[in-house]
């Protein structure tokens, strides 16, 4: 019994470092990335979706996760509102003004990941 409890969290990760991996394999802009169908998601697409909720909550925490879920009530309303109303949420979390937050984002986000490499 002890020596599997040991093995979980090599496996686990060990999947983690692959997802960060492909997460940053995908250059594709949060921007673009949020506006795709579920069906267009790549398997780097998806581990990008997955780490930036990892880093979105253990960074901001409940003020993340709110953000997160206003992102899934922008989404509901439709994709011609949705952009413009994520870069709003994003430009009050990140207390961004001037230039694009999209961009200020993913830089953030990509150098918390590639630190925690």
């Amino acid at each position: 019994k002890e020596g599997k409890a040991r093995e979980i969290p090599e496996i686990m990760g060990g999947f983690r470092d692959y997802f960060q991996d492909l997460a940053l394999q995908n250059n594709q802009p949060f921007d673009v990335l949020f506006g795709l169908d579920l069906i267009d998601l790549t398997d780097e697409d998806i581990a990008k979706g997955w780490l930036y909720w990892k880093w979105m909550v253990s960074t901001y925490g409940k003020e993340g996760e709110e953000y997160l879920r206003a992102m899934g009530s922008a989404g509901r309303k439709g994709k011609k509102s949705f952009l413009p109303e994520v870069r709003t949420l994003t430009e009050a979390l990140l207390k961004f003004q001037g230039g694009d937050v999209f961009r200020h984002l993913e830089k953030t986000w990509r150098q918390a990941v590639e630190q925690d490499a």
